[in-house]
Formats: structure tokens, C-alpha cells, sequence
């Protein structure tokens, strides 16, 4: 799935909104999926601390967000865009794809939470679509009706 010149516009007009706060916000999320999600801890074992109130969790989360704001700034080739960033994650780190889409599910919760007024759905429909699929999570998806083929999806999930 592409997405349209709307999509585009919409992700890319939400980002503008939301930009100054995404440092906070990934903080928040990555805060947030360690909580709900305890068993992906075990990708952070060189923290020392995975606490609510981890400056090194903070800062991760905020790397993270701000790899979203790359993602939207090159919105016309996320494939080419984001490969290095996607062969890091499945290759050297070996993280499992199913983990993208649950840290994803956490930012959007928390946008939610940021921008309450905001028609949320209508702007992060085309990304939620476009994501769910989307190579840049899982960027050797070769069976793309089924979200499979990737290397790591055979890695044994955490305990």
C-alpha cells in the first residue's frame, strides 16, 4: 500500500504538530511499552535502569521518536530511506519485528494522549496502514500479504 498526496500531506502536517514534542513523547512511549509490555525488556539489558523516570530510557524513546520525524522526511522512499536503520534493528540487534508494531501502538496511545482534540484517526489512519505493512519495519518482508519472510520473525521471542 502507498499512500496518496493526501496521506502524505496529513502524516506530514501531524508531524509538524507534534515535532516539538517528540522527544517527550518517545520518552513516554518507550516508557510506556516497557510497562504494558514487560518481556521487551530483554532488548535494553545495557540499561541500568528501565524505571518511568530513566534519564536512559527517556533518551532511547526520544531516539526513537525522532527516527519517526527521519521516517516522515523521507516519506516518498521510506524503504531506501530507512534501510540502514531497519538492517541495524533486524540484523545486528536482532529485535523482532512484532516489537516495531508494538512500540508503534504505544506512540500512537500516547499522541493520543498529547493531542486529545485532535482528529487522531484521520491522521494516522494512511500511516497506520502504510505502517502495518511497511517494509521499514520489517524491511525483508518478502511476503507482504502476510507480514512474513522477515529474518528475525523465526528468532524465539523473549520470556
Amino acid at each position: 500500500m502507498s499512500l496518496s498526496a493526501k496521506d502524505k500531506s496529513l502524516v506530514t502536517a501531524f508531524w509538524n504538530k507534534m515535532a516539538p514534542k517528540a522527544s517527550e513523547m518517545g520518552g513516554d512511549s518507550l516508557t510506556r511499552m516497557l510497562a504494558a509490555y514487560p518481556q521487551t525488556k530483554v532488548y535494553f539489558t545495557r540499561f541500568t535502569d528501565l524505571g518511568p523516570n530513566s534519564p536512559q530510557v527517556k533518551k532511547h524513546g526520544a531516539r526513537m521518536m525522532n527516527a519517526v520525524g527521519d521516517a516522515v522526511s523521507k516519506i516518498d522512499d521510506l524503504v531506501g530511506g530507512l534501510a540502514e536503520l531497519g538492517e541495524l534493528h533486524a540484523l545486528k540487534l536482532r529485535l523482532d519485528p512484532a516489537n516495531h508494531k508494538t512500540l508503534f501502538h504505544n506512540m500512537m496511545t500516547v499522541m493520543a494522549v498529547y493531542f486529545p482534540m485532535t482528529s487522531l484517526q484521520r491522521c494516522t489512519s494512511p500511516w497506520t496502514s502504510s505502517c502495518s505493512r511497511s517494509p521499514w519495519l520489517c524491511p525483508r518482508n518478502t511476503d507482504k500479504s502476510r507480514g512474513g519472510g522477515h529474518p528475525a520473525s523465526s528468532y524465539p521471542q523473549p520470556a
